[in-house]
């Protein structure tokens, strides 16, 4: 087995220089191992439906067309359906492409892709059938080659475009609303053979490159004694002069430069580094019982200025905003039916994992979350296990694992 990370840097588009993180079936002897995931992308989630005649391999697609190093992930399903779904490790940002290839050959039963945000949530959907290519016009053929490319255009909106590369047939959506976060193929109740096999390969994050002047690993916020905690890490940077820090206060439109690498020693950027480097600023001149949303942006040596990420904070009237550490809050309604919320506090950047057993120690549901920054958060199990079939009432264990954190309660479904 062996992992490779790749890093490109390759031709521009729409006026913009783009640089490429990859993954690609030459990089795994199974995708189901959970260590190799590749850079920007988090490990699998595999599942089947109840009862389902489904599974996955690597092996050539059809024709070979998507096939890197002789192979792809593969996918059946005869009976049921057959999932994978993958998060990025940060939601896609502006400019952003999010890029797949996928191969087919006969369209009985349905395979194809989902693409939703960070909470799960579904925002569009490309599925092949007898009906023909989603939403496209094309007339089917045999052994297709699909590139499914998602950018982000907005901090609120993305698009799709398709190129069956094949015969060079496009086709691209209007705006969409949301954040693409990850992403799912399936394949369901094809019948038998393997020409009814779903493939997919060659997953690229790709990003603006203007230098891509910062690589931005964290950004997070934190109301202490009245003052805003603001800290940052890089894990590069290219011809970096500094940042800039902006406030707003929340309901108001007016955002401020509040302090710039130019007046502040500690903005200033480390030039061209790989090396990871970690910023700090204190903001003294809030008000107890505001919220404000922070952006942090970056200047180049061309002056060029690009924004990284936006944090919001509220400070309590007391000055702080959460208790330090970790914390699963609250499991409720519980007992529940049909679904429960959980709320859970984090106190920096952190990928946090949930497990759901039955009492004899089966894993009931998983469900993993990557956070950019402190907060409480909610996340929801609608009671069904990981097969899509309605979990049996009864007691169950909720575990929360994050870094060395560690935390279980008791649920309780009643039917």
């Amino acid at each position: 087995m062996k992992r490779v990370v790749i890093l490109l840097i390759i031709l521009f588009s729409s006026n913009l220089l783009y640089g490429q993180y990859s993954d690609a079936a030459e990089n795994y002897s199974t995708w189901a191992n959970e260590s190799n995931e590749g850079y920007r992308f988090q490990p699998w989630n595999l599942y089947t439906s109840e009862n389902a005649k489904a599974g996955n391999f690597l092996g050539s697609s059809h024709a070979g067309l998507i096939d890197t190093d002789n192979k792809a992930f593969g996918m059946w399903a005869e009976e049921g359906y057959y999932n994978a779904e993958r998060y990025f490790s940060q939601d896609l940002r502006v400019d952003d492409k999010f890029e797949i290839d996928l191969s087919v050959h006969w369209r009985d039963g349905n395979r194809g892709i989902d693409l939703f945000n960070n909470i799960g949530e579904n925002l569009w959907n490309f599925n092949i059938n007898n009906d023909g290519y989603g939403n496209t016009s094309w007339g089917w053929q045999e052994n297709s080659s699909i590139t499914l490319t998602a950018t982000q255009i907005s901090l609120s909106q993305f698009k799709i475009d398709l190129i069956r590369n094949n015969d060079n047939a496009s086709w691209s959506s209007s705006n969409i609303n949301g954040v693409v976060a990850g992403f799912k193929a399936y394949v369901g109740d094809t019948g038998g053979g393997n020409e009814r096999n779903f493939y997919i390969n060659n997953l690229k994050i790709r990003y603006p490159d203007g230098s891509l002047p910062v690589t931005l690993s964290a950004f997070t916020a934190k109301a202490l004694k009245g003052n805003v905690i603001l800290e940052w890490e890089t894990s590069a940077e290219i011809e970096n002069q500094g940042f800039l820090l902006s406030r707003e206060e929340q309901g108001t439109s007016s955002e401020t430069v509040i302090a710039s690498f130019a007046t502040v020693d500690a903005l200033k950027g480390q030039g061209t580094t790989t090396e990871t480097t970690k910023y700090a600023y204190t903001d003294k001149s809030v008000e107890p019982g505001k919220t404000y949303v922070y952006t942090l942006a970056d200047v180049d040596y061309a002056g060029n200025e690009t924004v990284l990420e936006k944090v919001e904070v509220t400070v309590e009237a007391e000055g702080a905003m959460l208790t330090e550490g970790f914390a699963l809050k609250t499991a409720y309604p519980n007992p529940f039916n049909p679904s429960v919320t959980l709320s859970y506090q984090i106190p920096a950047m952190e990928t946090v994992t949930f497990l759901i057993s039955d009492l004899s120690g089966r894993t009931i549901w998983s469900a993993q979350r990557v956070h950019t920054s402190a907060g409480t958060f909610e996340l929801t199990w609608n009671g069904y296990d990981l097969k899509g079939a309605p979990a049996p009432s009864g007691l169950y264990i909720l575990k929360m694992n994050a870094g060395e954190f560690r935390q279980a309660i008791k649920l309780t479904l009643v039917r």
